[in-house]
């Protein structure tokens, strides 16, 4: 009802020939295509449009580009959070946040813009965890099997909301009253705390995250953040020629970022990482700050040697800069090490050696710091213990 009410304001507006509502209608800050953050209030009376850049060209990234590159607090919207919410929207557990963004809704039209054909859908999903930065921590987008219909649908559903900012506003970040904005109706509740299909009923269980008390934790570079979500491409099509290709199935969303917002409203976006694996021996990995290499019980004048494997498990190059042994035995301890700095391409592994070699009849204790670029395991820590006998 909501909706139906709104369009008819507007075109009343447009019929009456308010001058405002022509001079706002054209809003250079924001074009179809634009990847768009919104923020709604479960019960609340207003919404928020953030539009943060072309989803082509600064966020298809870690699988469908390149284009994107990481960018930390590029974009600052916590006054118009603070407006919109009060002070405490950070900590508020009924604020949902999702972004979309498309293009064009066409079925037919084989046009492409900067790559991406028409009903090419950039959604979120919200992460269920930090875990690992520069891999995605939520369910792929996957619509395989969905009629042409539904991909015009959903299409259209972002589009009807992102619209919005461009014919009712003339700023980049706007605060709207749900009775103009189309975010809750195209992220709808089913029930208290329970989101519904978005756009148009066509995307189960939503795009947006729900905030809570505390914070999500600690996004790598991002540092502390509210919200992340994973941001994914989902093809409607993948037969026009010159389209900037994804998995090859129709309906297969891949992942090409995540999005964090901060308690200040500032806005991050991680694209690609480094992600240090450390294996000994080969096939068993080590936990960073946990695992512990036993050299076992060693005679004096002998010598036990371990060989552990390095791999850049991410998709940006890895950097190893340096190999730190300290400890109260380090002394017992010899680390035989690629010279520094050394660059892991995605996929890549090197190996180094750590020598038990004991000058007491005693328990050695002491540990490795692999310093690297890994955003989240900065340096990758390793104990080490050995029993020196007769």
């Amino acid at each position: 009802m909501k909706s139906i009410l709104t369009t008819l304001s507007i075109a009343c507006a447009v019929s009456v020939g308010f001058a405002v509502t022509s001079a706002i209608a054209q809003n250079t800050l924001f074009t179809p295509g634009d990847l768009v953050l919104c923020f709604q209030q479960e019960g609340g009376s207003n919404t928020v449009y953030a539009r943060i850049g072309s989803a082509a060209l600064k966020f298809r990234g870690a699988a469908a580009g390149p284009n994107a590159v990481n960018r930390l607090r590029f974009q600052t919207i916590g006054a118009e959070l603070v407006d919109a919410f009060g002070p405490d929207w950070a900590s508020d557990p009924s604020i949902y946040v999702g972004a979309s963004a498309v293009w064009g809704t066409s079925a037919i039209n084989k046009s492409l813009q900067d790559g991406d054909p028409q009903r090419t859908l950039y959604i979120t999903k919200p992460r269920i965890a930090v875990g690992t930065i520069g891999q995605p921590n939520s369910d792929a987008w996957n619509l395989t099997g969905t009629s042409s219909t539904d991909f015009t649908n959903a299409a259209s559903g972002i589009f009807q909301q992102n619209d919005v900012l461009e014919t009712l506003y003339s700023t980049a970040v706007a605060e709207s009253p749900v009775a103009d904005s189309q975010i809750d109706d195209q992220n709808p509740f089913l029930a208290a705390g329970i989101q519904g299909a978005a756009m148009n009923n066509t995307l189960p269980g939503g795009i947006q995250q729900v905030g809570s008390a505390t914070s999500f934790g600690t996004f790598g570079a991002a540092g502390g953040v509210e919200f992340a979500l994973d941001l994914y491409r989902v093809l409607a099509r993948e037969d026009v020629v010159g389209q900037v290709t994804g998995t090859g199935t129709v309906g297969q969303g891949t992942y090409e970022g995540t999005i964090t917002v901060d308690n200040l409203g500032r806005i991050s976006f991680i694209a690609t990482a480094p992600v240090i694996g450390v294996e000994q021996p080969v096939g068993t990995g080590l936990v960073d700050n946990t695992s512990k290499t036993s050299f076992g019980t060693v005679s004096i004048g002998s010598s036990v040697t371990k060989t552990y494997t390095i791999t850049n498990k991410g998709n940006l190059t890895l950097s190893l800069r340096s190999f730190v042994l300290n400890g109260a035995n380090a002394a017992n301890f010899i680390v035989t090490a690629p010279s520094t700095p050394t660059a892991l391409a995605p996929g890549a592994s090197t190996t180094f050696d750590i020598m038990f070699q004991p000058m007491s009849l005693r328990t050695s204790n002491a540990a490795i710091h692999i310093v690297n670029t890994d955003l989240s395991q900065n340096a990758f820590d390793i104990k080490l213990t050995g029993f020196g006998a007769p």
